[in-house]
């Protein structure tokens, strides 16, 4: 199954790219540099989950503050846990194929927010909306966010 989600994936990048009128090359060469810097990786990750576009700020939220807690807890463990299981890979390496790494790390992600949701019941796109609320608006929670976004950068070896 994943071997033809990413025969579609290529299919589709190429009409893209095609598209666009840019060659492969160029656009392997231009994910790479944009994907290896810390300011623009979690831009470039946005935009290839389809999360770019702006909403309204939520005016309430829709979870309390306690779910969002847990499950903030629940995906940051997963995500270190995930994250040390990769660093062991060799199939994941950085000289394998950037695209057939980006599928990878895109599926594994998906499996993870299911797994997420099969625990909790919350949505992942819930979480996400409420959790922005939350840092804007609660210091604990935003202390929270912050100080695991430090931990998985001096993970990442982005000191």
């Amino acid at each position: 199954m994943i071997f033809s989600e990413e025969n579609a994936m290529q299919k589709y990048l190429k009409k893209v790219i095609e598209a666009i009128e840019m060659d492969m090359q160029e656009f392997e060469q231009t994910h790479q540099r944009l994907a290896s810097n810390q300011r623009t990786a979690e831009y470039v990750m946005a935009a290839q989950q389809g999360k770019l576009s702006p909403k309204a700020p939520m005016a309430e939220p829709t979870l309390d503050k306690k779910a969002v807690e847990e499950y903030l807890e629940k995906s940051q463990r997963q995500a270190t846990d995930t994250m040390n299981k990769m660093k062991q890979d060799p199939n994941m390496n950085q000289e394998g194929d950037p695209m057939v790494m980006m599928v990878k790390m895109m599926t594994q992600q998906a499996r993870l927010q299911d797994e997420l949701f099969v625990d909790t019941k919350i949505e992942h796109d819930d979480f996400e909306e409420n959790l922005m609320y939350y840092m804007t608006n609660d210091k604990d929670i935003a202390m929270k966010m912050q100080q695991y976004m430090m931990q998985m950068r001096s993970q990442m070896g982005h000191q």
